[in-house]
């Protein structure tokens, strides 16, 4: 058996045991997250090729294997294409029936956020993000950053926010889903792109303001608070432990599955728009250290494809948690 297959056989079961007691009488339960993003750009953002396959790609995604393995949560970003999006967040809802709106969303048809805070959403364009779960979301919030450059000056980046009742644990589950500044410049219009170190600074300042979300949410110290998304940050790199310091996160104890999130070499849109250009691991399940600790976290980046082709020029990641009662 291939070692990916029997990858997807162990997440599949932590699926479908969600607690067990252990000896000394506590109670161990599991948590099943993905995140994926799932690159679906706008006519003017581009590239056409992801622009053109949007809405099939949806379509894929929601009858993917990664889906259809029923996880707690699901967090998606690059979700700024409306029909496309919508043809995603409508399939997910038989499996995920709970669902933030999307991060900045200024259309008419946008969800009700329980509250929306940080810079103005002066762009047409959605930030992208939206998490959804199996567990009924109490409270839901967004946060706009109030730094970007080159392409992303043109969405309303931020951060998700959903409280979680998670029934096995007993407590509520805090989940921030994000996707932070990009390096890359536009694919449409090579003159719009960040000058050296902004993005590295724009992302800086992202984490600081993702920090004070959390801690403006007041939330009980034994409660688990999980941070998700596309950080855009290179994993093993200076950035990176920067990142866990400022953000006071753990990483997963493990990874597992293929090398990178943002694979040039085995990813066919990857390797066929960016030819040239160096794979990445970018995207993480964090598990905040002020508050409840997670016994064990093995994230997994799924080499995942349809027949045809790619889901996104991004594989998901699936993180399975332990944690005790």
């Amino acid at each position: 058996m291939k070692v990916t297959k029997i990858l997807h056989l162990v997440a599949t079961l932590a699926t479908f045991v969600p607690s067990f007691a252990l000896a000394d009488g506590g109670i161990a339960v599991t948590l099943s997250i993905v995140d994926h993003n799932v690159h679906f750009p706008s006519k003017t953002q581009g590239p056409a090729d992801l622009y053109n396959s949007a809405n099939s790609r949806a379509d894929a995604i929601v009858h993917s294997d990664y889906i259809l393995r029923e996880q707690d949560v699901v967090v998606l970003e690059g979700c700024f294409d409306y029909k496309a999006c919508k043809v995603l967040i409508d399939g997910l809802k038989s499996r995920y029936p709970f669902c933030t709106p999307t991060v900045g969303d200024t259309t008419e048809s946008r969800g009700n956020w329980d509250s929306t805070q940080g810079a103005p959403m002066t762009s047409s364009e959605n930030g992208g993000v939206f998490i959804c779960s199996k567990w009924p979301i109490l409270t839901m919030r967004q946060t706009i950053y109030r730094a970007n450059c080159g392409a992303d000056v043109h969405t309303n980046k931020g951060i998700a926010y959903a409280k979680l009742d998670h029934r096995d644990s007993k407590t509520p589950i805090h989940i921030f889903g994000t996707d932070m500044q990009s390096d890359e410049e536009s694919p449409i219009d090579t003159d719009i792109k960040c000058a050296n170190g902004v993005a590295v600074r724009a992302r800086q300042e992202a984490l600081k303001e993702l920090r004070a979300f959390i801690d403006e949410q007041n939330i009980p110290a034994n409660e688990l608070v999980i941070m998700v998304g596309g950080f855009n940050i290179k994993k093993d790199t200076e950035e990176f432990g920067l990142m866990l310091a400022g953000l006071d996160a753990s990483q997963p104890t493990a990874y597992e599955g293929n090398q990178w999130t943002w694979d040039t070499k085995s990813n066919e849109i990857a390797s066929r728009l960016y030819s040239g250009e160096q794979s990445m691991y970018i995207d993480f399940v964090l598990i905040d250290k002020k508050h409840k600790a997670a016994n064990s976290s093995t994230q997994t980046c799924l080499k995942e494809r349809i027949v045809s082709g790619e889901y996104s020029d991004y594989y998901p990641v699936q993180t399975v948690l332990s944690f005790e009662l």
